[in-house]
């Protein structure tokens, strides 16, 4: 285990983007929600 580990989906369910485009992924067997924001 470790940082790359971490990064890792565990079966990804959805994603969303918002106004400003950034992604919500909804990682369901860890347990949490990923946010990649976008940035200029």
């Amino acid at each position: 285990m470790g940082a790359s580990s971490d990064a890792q989906f565990q079966h990804a369910f959805d994603l969303a983007v918002n106004q400003r485009s950034d992604v919500y992924v909804a990682d369901t067997f860890n347990n949490r929600i990923q946010v990649f924001r976008v940035r200029n």
